[in-house]
């Protein structure tokens, strides 16, 4: 069950985020990894101003699951 982190915990990864490696190099993943994946996506600036906004909005969600793991069952990975 998923509990509300400690305060001096809430800037620190959720630990099944580290279990996670590249396949080909054995690298455990990094936050900097995942920020690159997701910062990699892109909306087409001709959308309208509010799905753009949601849709960065769904970016940092899914960039929070490195500390709450639990999020990703907000479709984030």
């Amino acid at each position: 069950m998923e509990k509300l982190k400690q305060i001096d915990e809430i800037q620190k990864p959720d630990e099944r985020n580290l279990y996670w490696v590249f396949v080909f190099t054995g690298k455990q993943l990094a936050i900097e990894d995942r920020y690159a994946g997701i910062e990699s996506i892109r909306v087409n600036p001709t959308a309208p101003e509010d799905v753009r906004s949601y849709f960065v909005t769904l970016q940092n969600l899914c960039l929070y699951v490195w500390f709450s793991y639990d999020f990703t069952r907000s479709s984030c990975s």
